[in-house]
């Protein structure tokens, strides 16, 4: 019912601008939004490529563990000495960082609580892994490239935030997941009481040995030390390691994938995927309504953009480490390395439309028009290029006289034929009437016949489990009628 009424106001749209030339709001969007398509892009290469790498063999498992290590022991470190120390307090929004923090923190804890109550097996290992997957960020690799080709130019002090938010994670809320694990850990190996002492003692040392926690801390005892202003001597040194980082970190990122994608299928993907969901659409609903309750700017335009870039900052992947994490404690690897691997790829579309979205100023009627008519046509061109790899696919495996294949080509010529409407509707001149009736028509059928099609493929799979494969081959020519009839 939904998809209908979305699509009779896809009608009325076209319809309604019908001898209209499309012209863009001048304030629509500005400079920086046309800078997130090449961050995302090149940051999205660069993982694949890395991935492609560790695939092929080109980069050993030896090479790609002395590129991590380059990358967590010295590039990081750098870049994180070098910004504390530059770091200008007087400006940092502790509103807003606690909005964060108790965002996180309401996900950690509902994570940690649900885990606990619907687990039967290692209950309190689970619990912890599951609640850092939620809530630990990829906020450098990944992160920071995005928010810097977001907000270089209007509010550069965003920047300093990512630098900020991380140590929450670190310094807070892994250490109540570690305990879980640890304790889960403690229960096959030692007493309750020797375990406690343990927990304590490892967890401490994980904290203090944690790069970024350690670099936090010099880094801020130099801020105030240095007088926010690094040292001569220090200067070139943090900056070739800082250069080296983003590139070597995606790369390394798309290594580390490498053999974390395990076999699983059906029921074992229901719990990566609600995990991923409570990472990339929980958490930054959860930060955006908090911002907003506690009015973090001072006034509704300064909190709006806060709200906005907290919710651009909630679906940041997870971070890799925490696969490390579950290795380490023996919980859940496969979930969480087919739930990382998952997460980082889906995140990718979730950060355009957010970071979109943040820019979308809609003043008039014919500001929404133009908004809803250019997202239509990229979103035609997707369907255009998807729809047709599938057809290839299916062509290659010689599938595409096979039942319920066949129906489901047919749904997809469906598909094409409602996406190339879409481009056309683009495309042509709408004032000439032969050339906007062509474009209608093609759309018009193209939807109505895709939902045709959803209801036959449905009806012809049914028809496939209760009778026979002989019997839909017998009546394909009433699924035909009833898909384009």
């Amino acid at each position: 019912m939904s998809g209908g009424i979305g699509h009779v106001a896809s009608l009325d749209v076209l319809t309604s601008t019908l001898g209209q030339p499309s012209i863009s709001p001048a304030d629509t969007t500005d400079s920086s939004l046309s800078n997130i398509y090449p961050a995302i892009l090149q940051c999205f290469v660069v993982v694949f490529s890395g991935y492609v790498a560790g695939r092929s063999g080109l980069i050993s498992a030896t090479e790609s563990k002395g590129l991590g290590q380059f990358v967590s022991s010295f590039a990081l470190p750098a870049v994180v000495l070098k910004a504390m120390i530059e770091l200008n307090f007087s400006t940092v929004n502790w509103k807003f960082l606690s909005s964060i923090l108790l965002g996180k923190t309401a996900v950690f804890l509902a994570v940690l609580l649900f885990t606990l109550l619907l687990s039967k097996k290692e209950r309190l290992g689970k619990a912890g892994i599951y609640a850092i997957f939620a809530t630990q960020s990829n906020d450098f690799a990944l992160g920071f490239p995005i928010v810097q080709a977001l907000y270089q130019k209007d509010h550069p002090e965003y920047l300093q935030y990512i630098y900020l938010i991380a140590p929450i994670s670190l310094l807070i809320l892994n250490p109540i997941g570690f305990a879980f694990m640890e304790i889960n850990r403690g229960q096959h190996h030692l007493k309750a009481s020797r375990s406690i002492c343990r927990t304590m003692a490892n967890i401490f040392k994980a904290m203090m040995l944690n790069p970024i926690v350690a670099m936090t801390v010099v880094g801020i005892l130099g801020n105030f030390a240095f007088q926010q202003k690094v040292p001569t001597m220090m200067a070139p040194v943090l900056d070739v390691l800082s250069s080296a980082f983003i590139a070597t970190a995606l790369f390394c990122l798309g290594l580390g994938m490498v053999g974390k994608i395990q076999s699983q299928l059906g029921l074992a993907l229901v719990i990566p995927s609600l995990l991923i969901a409570a990472k990339t659409l929980l958490l930054p609903l959860i930060i955006r309504e908090i911002v907003n309750a506690f009015d973090a700017g001072g006034n509704s335009s300064a909190t709006l953009d806060l709200s906005n870039y907290g919710f651009l900052y909630g679906t940041f992947p997870t971070a890799p480490s925490v696969f490390v994490y579950a290795n380490q404690y023996s919980v859940a690897t496969e979930m969480i390395s087919t739930g990382l691997v998952m997460c980082t790829f889906l995140s990718a579309p979730f950060m355009l439309l957010s970071a979109k979205m943040i820019n979308v100023i809609v003043t008039s009627e014919s500001d929404y028009k133009y908004l809803v008519t250019d997202t239509m046509f990229d979103a035609g061109i997707l369907g255009l290029l998807l729809s047709l790899w599938v057809l290839l696919i299916f062509a290659l495996s010689r599938k595409l006289n096979r039942m319920p294949f066949s129906l489901t080509c047919c749904l997809l010529v469906s598909q094409v034929l409602a996406s190339l409407g879409i481009l056309l509707w683009g495309l042509l001149d709408r004032c000439v009437a032969w050339q906007h009736y062509l474009q209608f028509v093609i759309y018009l059928v193209g939807v109505l016949s895709s939902r045709c099609w959803t209801a036959m493929l449905a009806v012809g799979v049914c028809l496939l489990r209760r009778r026979s494969l002989c019997y839909v081959l017998r009546h394909k020519h009433w699924l035909c009628l009833g898909g384009f009839g």
